[in-house]
């Protein structure tokens, strides 16, 4: 009898065990499934998140190791998404007529001309693709005359307009020590100008004056001398400038604290004139060369220096009207500028930007100081 119940209840031990053995089992098959996915997808989050640091948020903006800081004087070779403004001030010094004294002396007379004025920018750069982007800018100038002879002479200088290139990327290579990035593009601008002369206009009312009608008594001729004197042509001039051209542009990673940049524009130059005087236009082929060295401290201290010189030249400019030719002209622009290099999402930064022919031609210069915003999406 002992013997037996110690049979069934080894037996029911077990049909118990087994029991819950295949709850187990059935448990682990459905759970199994289950668990695979979340860690799949854990896996997966993380890998998009890594990826997105590269694609997105200014990682196009490494090259190599380096981070590339985008130039304010030339084109970069980094094809990335972005939105930025651009605040200046300027300051303006060149050689200009004085039509006022040329008017009563009966000869030309020149003087050195000073005004200062703010600048503004605003820059939309789209990444449509890996290896294509574009880039379109909207800008504006406003100057006055700081002297008696420049407010007389240029008394109000206004200039807007805009740009853009589309870029292609042609060759990249990223390694853990260095980089290089090249790229090609077409450029375009088209600018629009005003400027306010109160001796342009006296010129011109004594001028109008000397040849007012001899006969009175002609209603028609009186009434039509009298518009012509009060029109508002006399008080300003406009000019309008276009250019087109190609562009090559190199940026090459040197280490983490190390970056240049290289660029080269080519196009053609049109600008026209309209005033009392005549219309007149210039046409010619320009060139920029430039060159853009950085050094970021980042790893010691979020600051980086980046130093750029362009270069411009125009070559066989010629007035359309008369068919004769001036001599090419040469520009040199500088600028420094210092960044906060935390981010790279962020390119926040100010400069110091110097345009001239140089001490040797006519000294003429602008110096501009800005305060630029760009953040990478």
């Amino acid at each position: 009898m002992v013997r037996a119940f110690r049979q069934r209840e080894q037996t029911e031990i077990i049909i118990f065990r087994h029991t819950w053995c295949r709850v187990f089992l059935c448990v682990a098959i459905v759970l199994c499934p289950i668990g695979l996915a979340a860690a799949e997808s854990t896996r997966t989050a993380v890998v998009v998140r890594q990826e997105s640091q590269v694609e997105i948020g200014g990682g196009e903006r490494k090259v190599g190791p380096a981070t590339i800081f985008l130039p304010f004087l030339m084109h970069s070779a980094v094809i990335s998404t972005h939105l930025s403004f651009l605040e200046g001030a300027s300051f303006e010094s060149f050689q200009a007529i004085d039509l006022a004294r040329s008017v009563l002396e009966g000869k030309t007379r020149t003087y050195r001309a000073r005004r200062t004025g703010a600048y503004q920018q605003l820059r939309l750069g789209v990444r449509i693709t890996d290896w294509l982007g574009l880039e379109l800018c909207g800008r504006g100038e406003l100057n006055v005359g700081t002297n008696k002879s420049t407010a007389l002479n240029n008394g109000l200088i206004g200039d807007y307009g805009a740009d853009g290139i589309l870029k292609l990327k042609v060759f990249e290579r990223r390694r853990p020590g260095w980089g290089v990035l090249m790229g090609v593009g077409l450029s375009g601008l088209y600018m629009r100008g005003s400027r306010v002369s109160p001796s342009l206009a006296l010129d011109q009312i004594v001028t109008h004056l000397e040849n007012a009608p001899a006969d009175v008594s002609d209603r028609y001729a009186v009434q039509s001398w009298a518009e012509d004197l009060g029109s508002a042509r006399y008080l300003y001039s406009e000019t309008a400038t276009y250019k087109v051209g190609p562009s090559a542009m190199v940026a090459l990673g040197l280490g983490r604290m190390f970056s240049l940049q290289l660029s080269v524009d080519f196009g053609y130059y049109l600008r026209t004139e309209k005033s009392v005087y005549a219309d007149a236009s210039l046409s010619a082929y320009s060139s920029r060369f430039g060159i853009s060295p950085t050094v970021d401290f980042s790893p010691y201290f979020p600051i980086a220096l980046s130093f750029e010189y362009a270069f411009d030249q125009r070559w066989f400019a010629r007035w359309r009207e008369g068919g004769g030719s001036e001599p090419g002209t040469g520009l040199h622009n500088l600028s420094g500028n210092i960044y906060f290099s935390k981010l790279t999402d962020l390119q926040l930064g100010l400069g110091v930007h110097l345009e001239t022919d140089g001490p040797k031609a006519s000294g003429n210069f602008q110096l501009v100081g800005s305060l630029s915003f760009r953040y990478f999406f």
